[in-house]
């Protein structure tokens, strides 16, 4: 979960995020031309206006200039320099299309602010039909200017419906720039300084999403930051890319709304619907944990509720030829009316805009997928439906349908289902749900309920007609929630940027390319190899690191390393893994574990102080900066401090 900045789109298949901060001045480009889609969403349900996005091009920055004009746009930025650089911004990024319903306007630029890829939609309703509204301090308008509340409807919008969108092949909204009430006179676009930062709501691969307010309106939103060195280094950027086109051309009252994107010098940020409620997975664990006594975990009627929403998002999203492939309970959120929202589109696939830098990347969780992805066979709209039924069962049972103390041993239970893997049904479980998940997880993909195309046997129509729904699967959508779970108060959130909470757990930024199938199975069957020619058991699939000290080549002559560890360097929010090592010179250098490519030097000098700051974490100060390091080992904190001042007496002689 991240952060993100201005766009500038070029003819529909170009963008850059963090470009080079703008000079003071308007930023225009030419009403008309062609937009990328905007940005995605976290949770939250907000009350906000209908509008079309606002995509802002930038002009007189330091590397390049933004231009608007016969629908193309494009803007120049600096690249990162360093490990711990953050002045620069240069982050390419290919956009495929635009998103349906948008429209570029003009917007000012705020002196010394990104803009690049500054979007805002603001979104209305949840069934799809286009409202006009007003997008207020957000940046630019489309044409036509009125202004009207936000008007939810459809069947399953819920009472207080916030969010909507451009997108899904409907027209765009009109909108008006509510603080000045003319197309002339507009906000600037919303950057991190419009926004407050609260607590951390969750984390993914490469992203940390954090409750966030809007200082002018006071609403509440979820943010999802992401580091662009890191996305960038990583090969991340086609997925960032991706899931802010999926959210932002979507408009279903089930998919959480992506509201505003921006970055700065160091983030994206992805601003999004809040949803207090939390995770689906958190009320199965509570239902489960209320029913262990009867092997079960949700009522039937709650999970009816529930997963009839996810499956007119997933009939939205498959009508579009999108694929979520990552659908699990962490990643289907409820909202304050307890209404659910499915989320986190960063390893979609968009089968009517292919992108070839996602296609072959393995995605998904082990416990939620499908056979055919284990045997590198194209991941279709089935992967979700196989996904909905593991959904369904973990429900009802309280327990996954699939989970082991690996990857690996998991992925052998999905293979060997159903013959040697076998799923547990016990009397309390409802006939009609059972014939239901056998239907959504038959090992041939063609053959699962909801797979076929409209008018076959089971097309999604037949999905939605299964008895398990009760009678009447539109009532379902209709319906009032039986359950709203409970919604522990956030604290309020602070002044001052993600960089400056020194009291925030850091997520640390590893490595983050996934091992592919063939890898994690290669590693399996090579530890069972191994523990069966040893005598003994295999007792998972990792694989093994070979202990090189690579790093011996940096070191000069006469030069011996004292201590050196694995440790985590934080900056801000996110730490990174690094290899930390100390020398006799003395120096304290640092290196990628991963790549073994030096990083940098911890500057030394007589003033450098040491202090232990509790968790296996220390602070090193040297006149010019603090750095923070922690080492998970036993004593490890300890051992830093005393090796570095044990140094520092030793230069002093």
């Amino acid at each position: 979960m991240a952060s993100e900045g201005g766009v500038a789109v070029g003819s529909a298949a170009e963008a850059q995020l963090g470009v080079a901060p703008a000079a003071a001045g308007a930023a225009t480009a030419t009403a008309g031309d062609a937009v990328a889609a905007a940005p995605p969403a976290p949770p939250t349900r907000v009350e906000s206006s209908g509008g079309s996005s606002a995509l802002s091009s930038s002009s007189g920055t330091e590397a390049g200039a933004a231009s608007g004009g016969g629908g193309d746009a494009a803007a120049n930025g600096r690249a990162d320099a360093g490990d711990d650089g953050g002045s620069g911004s240069g982050l390419e990024i290919d956009v495929p299309g635009g998103g349906p319903g948008l429209t570029r306007g003009e917007s000012t630029a705020t002196p010394g602010a990104d803009t690049p890829w500054v979007t805002a939609v603001e979104n209305a309703g949840g069934s799809g039909r286009p409202t006009s509204g007003s997008i207020s301090s957000v940046g630019a308008p489309s044409a036509s200017p009125t202004s009207a509340a936000a008007s939810p409807s459809g069947p399953a919008a819920p009472a207080a419906a916030a969010g909507g969108g451009a997108g899904g092949g409907t027209r765009p909204h009109s909108s008006s720039v509510s603080s000045t009430g003319s197309a002339s006179r507009r906000s600037p676009p919303p950057g991190p300084e419009h926004f407050l930062f609260g607590s951390e709501l969750g984390e993914g691969a490469y992203a940390r999403v954090l409750h966030c307010r809007h200082r002018r309106t006071g609403k509440d939103y979820a943010v999802k930051v992401m580091e662009k060195r890191f996305i960038r280094k990583e090969g991340k950027v086609a997925f960032v890319m991706n899931e802010k086109r999926i959210l932002s051309g979507s408009n279903h009252p089930n998919i959480v709304k992506l509201l505003f994107t921006f970055h700065d010098a160091q983030y994206l940020y992805m601003v999004m619907e809040l949803c207090r409620a939390g995770e689906l997975l958190r009320v199965i664990r509570k239902k489960a944990a209320d029913n262990r006594a009867y092997s079960a975990g949700m009522s039937v009627e709650l999970t009816r509720f529930y997963l009839a929403q996810v499956v007119s998002a997933l009939s939205y999203l498959h009508e579009r030829r999108i694929v979520h492939r990552d659908l699990k309970p962490e990643n289907i959120l409820i909202d304050d009316t307890g209404h659910v929202k499915i989320t986190d589109f960063g390893t979609a696939k968009d089968e009517g805009n292919p992108d070839p830098k996602l296609a072959n990347d393995f995605a998904g969780t082990a416990e939620y997928v499908a056979p055919e992805v284990l045997h590198d066979k194209p991941a279709g709209r089935e992967v979700d439906l196989w996904a909905l039924g593991c959904i369904l069962y973990e429900c009802l049972r309280g327990k996954r349908a699939f989970g082991a103390d690996s990857e690996y041993l998991t992925f052998q239970q999905v293979l060997n289902y159903p013959d040697s893997h076998v799923l547990d049904f016990p009397v309390s479980f409802p006939e009609d749900a059972k014939k239901l998940v056998l239907s959504l997880m038959t090992v041939e993909p063609s053959e699962r309920l909801g797979a076929g195309e409209p008018g076959s046997a089971n097309d999604m129509a037949a999905l939605r007609a299964h008895p398990f729904w009760g009678g009447s699967f539109d009532a379902l959508l209709r319906a009032e929630p039986p359950y709203i779970p409970s919604m522990p108060a956030l604290p309020e959130p602070r002044e001052g940027g993600v960089d400056s909470f020194e009291d925030v757990e850091p997520m640390v930024l590893k490595h983050s390319r996934r091992a592919s199938v063939r890898e994690i199975l290669d590693a399996g069957e090579m530890e069972r190899l191994k523990a069966a020619m040893a005598g003994g058991d295999a007792g998972g699939g990792g694989m093994l690191s070979d202990g090189t000290e690579y790093w011996r080549g940096e070191l000069a002559a006469e030069e011996e390393p004292v201590l050196w560890a694995v440790i985590e360097k934080r900056k801000g929010l996110f730490s990174k893994t690094r290899e930390l090592v100390l020398t006799t010179r003395p120096r304290l250098v640092y290196f990628d574990p991963d790549t073994y490519e030096k990083k940098g030097e911890i500057p030394w000098s007589a003033g450098m102080r040491v202090e232990l700051k509790g968790g296996g974490s220390i602070d090193i100060t040297t006149p010019g900066r603090t750095y923070h390091i922690r080492d998970r080992s036993l004593g490890g904190a300890e051992r830093w401090k005393g090796a570095i001042e044990s140094q520092l007496r030793r230069s002093d002689r």
